[in-house]
């Protein structure tokens, strides 16, 4: 009764208020649906047009200086369900707004990914969603995207963000260019170096070191699910304000205002999870206090306890809105603590000194908001500031055994020298000490004005970010050196001199609406320019470039009282996504090159040995360039019967995709003459010396030349995405009280290296290896296709405060396949033609495969034309390359195999939440022969895996 009369007394004073008023403005007031008590931070926004405040602590709110016309009206606050309603204004407008509370009593839930009904390909998830799904961290969030597969939660490798891609693919190029952006800061991985080195680095992965990203996407583990608020997920061509990607966005915005204490508890056979958040209203208009923390512990096999992962995350926010009543500025401050301790001891039963660790401990700061000045110049500006220190520490202990002598490596120089031999065994200690920073300011001004029926968005904007690492870098004994056997031995290298990446970019976007007769078009066209280690605003130190990027939306057919169609809509866009190469692809490592000049040692133990250094200190690829995905995409959005149908085609092609290749150089050393025992050598001036009858002879020496590889980054991969992604709603069974999802795509991707490559034979010829280098044709790689479905039936039922999601997932088709032809289809790999063989190398599963250099260096260096015909003989011979897996080039093409995963949510009260998920109920896991391994066979789906969590809401 009392929540009437409030209602009753607040239209009789706005009443009074509407006769003093001539200017269009809304008033209102925004009410909790269940107690009509005020809400306070309530964003309330006028959508398309940029328009937006904030309600204060008695829940009202006020936006002015609109011109009269047709709105919706839009009401969002954490734990509560959006408000959306079309507004006619004309004049002074009243408007109460009652929020309904986000739980399982109301009558319409979301716990999947919706897909957005603006431009774009954009997939939205929504906290009630994340709650239910019971994910880990974001890897497992975008498991709802359309065409991604379920797969069992593990934290005990690193977990990075892929969009459009494979999980089986291991090339770090799709990570790597998948944004994560959050409260409107994009984080980075750019100055991640912990690699042994790249000089020993190919194709493209570098992570020979335990659990390093280098190179890579970032790893998601640090960032707490339960902080999130929402995620969106651009798939397709992102706006013109978000840079330095390939592949898309994940934009995650987290929480901000009032929540009740949430006690949470996660279990499942992998992980133990703690959790606790708490949003605090402060009184007197003074904003909200969000604090939250977890403790995660995961063990990838209860069997193996010393290989663990902890997290340990902290999150502390505050947020308020000023100048709410004319021009409101939303300001924002949020700090983020985390710590990921990766481990790995040997195992309890054996040697107990040997262990692997990586930790890394970060810290992040945003500052971010919006400012509604609403001036016929400009309507908003949109500011975020941000930086983060990361300490990112691994660790590698283990023995390293030696069969034989073993000369100790050491010199930073090209040269001679004296040295020692190593112990056959020892216990290598490494350290890769790394911290990377990264600080990053945008500025977005917005002018939102309407010209008749079309109405005008334009946004401008300049971003600046800067990524570096001051860590001490790789640290070892030298005397006691990892990987003592590898042929690119490593060296120490502190990171604190390698110099910043510093980048400035600058954006325009324009987004027309325009109503054609009974159509509406919306058009999006932006560009972004980026200047990387910029001299000035147009001058770089490295270089610039441009990216291009449109959507539409054209809105052929509305009418929601139609008996079939009651929309349809067109939408499509193309466009350029950039992104820039790492630190660690800008100052490669040293290449060094060590041999044996000289080794003796006699009857009683007299030891001497000489080793020659060559050392390549400047690996930098002048020519590398930026990768960049030329994406375009066209969308088809029916509703008929109330059935929603989205349909979208897209094809990306990826052009010079970040890869480390072997090259070779030619190592010019001394081998000194044999010494018989007894002689006592010694070394000067680099020559060998000796004593016999008092008298000072000198050891005879003769010069050797070999070739020697390291690798260099270069611009090698190049991918061609194309698939078709559908998702279909296909209502509501009342008597089920259940709704009905498909969703699903078909993926292809053919990836293949592009760029010639060069091999050295291991073969023998005149008691040495082979001195000869092919160069071999681009095109190697492989392709990968799939064709998916996944039918989700959603099971609500208000009254039992119950949902129960049964996901059906059907793979109708999978198949990869290694590849070797160049860009026109034409097989590079062949058959003996003496054998009288045909065919094409994918169906032959019978003979060996053969590749012909298309060149060969010979010993002096000099490249030659490489003709089959005269490679006869050894050492030309040696260059045909010989795959003798008969099967290699074989397509493994599996049948269809279907999994059933369930997801169950009840609320008890108010106050507490139970959820549990199981993948695979039926522990359906079949053997397929495979195609590519002769009487070997390829397991299906994931095991049975299955967990729960328990939170507690506390009103407090």
């Amino acid at each position: 009764m009392k929540a009437i009369v409030k209602i009753l007394v607040f239209y009789v004073s706005l009443s009074a208020y509407v006769v003093a008023q001539e200017k269009p403005s809304i008033k209102g007031k925004v009410v909790d649906a269940s107690n009509g008590l005020p809400i306070e931070m309530v964003t309330i926004g006028i959508k398309n047009i940029d328009r937006w405040t904030t309600t204060n602590s008695e829940g009202e709110f006020t936006i002015t200086g609109l011109p009269s016309g047709v709105y919706e009206l839009c009401a969002s606050y954490i734990g509560y369900e959006v408000h959306c309603k079309s507004i006619v204004l004309d004049g002074l407008l009243f408007e109460l707004i009652e929020l309904e509370k986000s739980t399982l009593a109301i009558q319409e839930v979301t716990v999947r990914a919706k897909e957005s009904q603006g431009l774009g390909s954009v997939s939205d998830i929504s906290m009630q969603t994340l709650e239910h799904i019971q994910p880990t961290d974001l890897s497992d969030a975008l498991q709802l995207l359309p065409g991604e597969l379920s797969k069992n939660p593990n934290l005990s490798n690193p977990n990075q963000l892929k969009i459009r891609d494979f999980e089986s693919n291991s090339n770090p190029n799709s990570s790597l260019g998948t944004a994560v952006i959050i409260d409107g800061s994009q984080i980075s991985n750019d100055a991640n170096m912990q690699v042994l080195s790249t000089a020993s680095s190919i194709s493209g992965n570098v992570g020979s070191v335990y659990n390093s990203t280098a190179t890579g996407g970032v790893d998601v583990r640090g960032i707490s699910i339960d902080n999130i608020e929402s995620i969106e997920v651009v798939r397709g061509i992102p706006s013109a304000e978000h840079g330095d990607l390939t592949s898309g966005a994940v934009i995650v915005k987290t929480k901000a205002g009032y929540t009740p204490i949430n006690l949470k508890v996660k279990v499942d056979p992998q992980l133990k999870l703690f959790s606790v958040d708490k949003g605090l209203q402060l009184k007197n208009n003074g904003g909200a206090i969000n604090l939250q923390t977890d403790y995660t512990e995961a063990l990838n096999d209860l069997r193996y306890k010393y290989k663990s992962f902890n997290r340990i995350t902290g999150n502390l926010g505050y947020s308020n809105t000023f100048f709410k009543k004319n021009y409101p500025m939303s300001f924002n401050v949020k700090f983020a603590l985390s710590q990921n301790i990766n481990a790995q001891k040997s195992d309890p039963d054996m040697r107990d000194i040997e262990d692997y660790s990586a930790e890394d401990l970060s810290f992040r700061t945003n500052v971010f908001g919006t400012w509604n000045l609403n001036k016929p110049w400009i309507s908003n500006i949109k500011y975020a500031f941000s930086s983060s220190f990361e300490h990112q520490l691994t660790k590698i202990k283990e023995i390293e055994s030696i069969n034989g002598a073993q000369p100790l490596f050491q010199s930073y120089e090209s040269g001679i020298f004296e040295t020692i031999y190593l112990p056959s065994s020892y216990l290598s200690d490494l350290s890769i000490d790394g911290k990377p920073y990264n600080y990053s300011a945008k500025i977005v001004g917005n002018v939102n004005r309407k010209f008749g029926y079309v109405r005008n968005n334009l946004v401008i904007g300049a971003d600046w970010r800067t990524n570096g690492n001051n860590g001490d870098g790789r640290l070892f004994d030298v005397t006691k050196p990892p990987n003592p056997l590898s042929n690119n031995s490593t060296r120490p290298r502190s990171f604190k001199s390698i110099p910043a990446l510093n980048q400035l970019s600058f954006f325009a976007e324009d987004l027309l609406t325009v109503p054609l007769g009974k159509t509406l078009l919306e058009i999006q066209a932006g560009i972004r320019y980026t200047n990387l280690q910029p001299e000035g605003p147009f001058k770089s130190g490295l270089f610039t470039y441009i990216d291009p990027r449109s959507n539409f939306k054209w809105r052929l057919f509305a009418n929601e009282k139609a008996a079939v169609f009651q929309q349809v809509s067109l939408k499509g866009g193309l466009g350029i996504a950039t992104k820039s190469p790492t630190l660690l692809h800008f100052y490669p490592d040293n290449a060094y090159e060590d041999r044996v000049s000289f080794n003796y040692l006699d009857q009683v133990d007299n030891r001497m040995v000489v080793v020659s250094t060559t050392v390549n200190s400047d690996l930098s690829n002048p020519d590398l360039k930026p990768a960049r995905n030329y994406k375009k995409e066209l969308g088809l959005f029916l509703k008929l019967w109330q059935k929603k149908i989205n349909v979208t085609a897209y094809q990306e092609h990826l052009k010079n995709g970040f890869s480390f290749n072997r090259v070779y150089d030619q190592f010019v050393y001394k081998r000194f003459d044999y010494l018989e025992a007894g002689l006592y050598p010694y070394f000067r001036d680099n020559g060998l010396f000796y004593l016999q009858d008092g008298v000072e002879k000198q050891i005879g020496s003769t010069n050797d030349t070999l070739y020697y590889d390291y690798s260099v980054p270069v611009n090698g991969i190049e991918n061609v995405k194309k698939g078709i992604e559908y998702t279909i709603e296909l209502g509501k069974i009342n008597y089920l009280n259940t709704n009905v999802v498909v969703d699903g795509a078909y993926f292809h991707l053919k990836q293949q290296t592009s760029l010639d490559n060069l091999y050295q034979p291991t073969h023998y010829y005149a008691g040495k290896t082979t001195q000869l280098v092919g160069v071999y044709a681009k095109g190697e790689g492989k392709l990968y296709e799939r064709f998916n479905t996944n039918v989700r039936t959603i099971t609500h039922v208000p009254s039992l405060r119950l949902v129960v999601s049964l996901i059906t997932q059907i793979v109708w088709k999978e198949k990869t396949q290694y590849i070797y032809e160049d860009e026109n289809g034409v097989e590079i790999p062949y058959m003996n033609a003496t054998d009288g063989l045909e065919g094409s190398i994918y169906n032959n599963v019978t003979d060996r495969k053969y590749i012909d250099p298309l060149a060969y260096y010979d010993a002096q260096g000099n490249l030659n034309t490489f003709n089959r015909e005269l490679a006869t003989e050894k050492p030309l011979v040696n260059l045909i390359k010989t795959v003798n897996n008969v099967r290699f080039y074989m397509a493994e093409d599996l049948p269809p195999v279907v999994q059933f995963n369930a997801r169950i949510t009840k609320e008890i009260g108010d106050f507490s939440t139970v959820s549990f998920f199981v993948n695979n109920i039926i522990n359906y896991q079949p053997y397929h022969a495979s195609d590519q391994v002769q009487n070997g066979y390829v397991q299906r789906n994931n095991s049975t895996y299955f967990g729960a969590e328990v939170k507690i809401k506390l009103n407090y």
